[in-house]
């Protein structure tokens, strides 16, 4: 029973050519000892040490990969720099400019949180959308780019946070701080990683389509979220009702898609 589910997370999780290089091998020997009726306890812990091992190696090269996309990153940053171009446009030309009163502090603050950060999920669906719609690029690269993306994320954040609450540099950037915050930014990132996966599975005039029902779902699910946990509006419960709504949004299309691939064939052969 160990040995199956090991085999079968194994087979789940890596690449077909590192499975049949480095797993199959300790699998055949697994496989003898249990013939012959040896102890298999030194056995079990080898697999595991090679099943991580091949991991491993797979993630050196799907990072290369990642990082290696070019044309998915170009992408990327051209929707990451349209979008940063319109917050920008937006706030001044509602007549918000960036230079205030109390100094340059609030000027880099303000152009991190709208050029920098505000930008960032639009272009992490970008990225996540152009990696899916790429045939020659593995699954695994949308979460290695939503690592990427939550790093850049609390980089920014900490920026703001020196310059806003003037905590000293050292006391942010560490590797406490980076561990406290990472959950968070890859889980708020995530959600936008999974829309870009939604949007990928539709085509051309579809796209749009779904891009209009995501909006829309967002909305019914925030205000269902707001309703319950009857919202007192402070920056905190804002924030978390925000990333929550988005979150149950996106699973909730993650879902959905893949219930409707396994329901449609029976439907259509119903009709037929």
């Amino acid at each position: 029973m160990i040995r199956a589910a090991l085999t079968t997370i194994a087979r789940r999780t890596i690449r077909r050519e590192t499975f049949e290089s480095l797993v199959a091998p300790a699998l055949a020997d697994l496989h003898f000892d249990a013939t012959a009726g040896r102890p298999l306890g030194r056995h079990y812990v080898g697999l595991v040490l090679v099943i991580a091992t091949a991991l491993v190696r797979d993630i050196r090269i799907d990072l290369h990969l990642t990082l290696g996309a070019r044309r998915v990153w170009k992408r990327t940053a051209a929707w990451y720099a349209g979008v940063a171009a319109f917050c920008i446009g937006t706030m001044l030309y509602a007549g918000t400019p960036l230079a205030e009163s109390s100094g340059g502090a609030a000027v880099v603050r303000r152009f991190v949180v709208v050029g920098f950060m505000t930008p960032l999920p639009f272009a992490m669906i970008a990225a996540a959308f152009y990696m899916r719609r790429d045939g020659a690029l593995p699954r695994r690269t949308i979460p290695i780019a939503t690592v990427s993306f939550a790093l850049l994320y609390v980089a920014l954040n900490f920026t703001y946070s020196v310059t806003h609450s003037g905590v000293a540099a050292r006391d942010l950037f560490s590797a406490r701080a980076l561990v406290g915050a990472m959950p968070f930014s890859i889980f708020y990132l995530s959600s936008y990683a999974m829309f870009g996966v939604v949007l990928a599975r539709g085509r051309t005039w579809t796209v749009p389509l779904r891009g209009f029902a995501l909006i829309v779902t967002y909305l019914i699910i925030q205000g269902v979220f707001l309703e319950l946990t009857r919202w007192n509006g402070t920056p905190d419960h804002t924030a978390l009702r925000i990333v929550g709504s988005t979150f149950l949004n996106a699973m909730a299309w993650v879902l959905g898609t893949h219930a409707f691939r396994f329901v449609a064939p029976h439907l259509r052969s119903a009709v037929q």
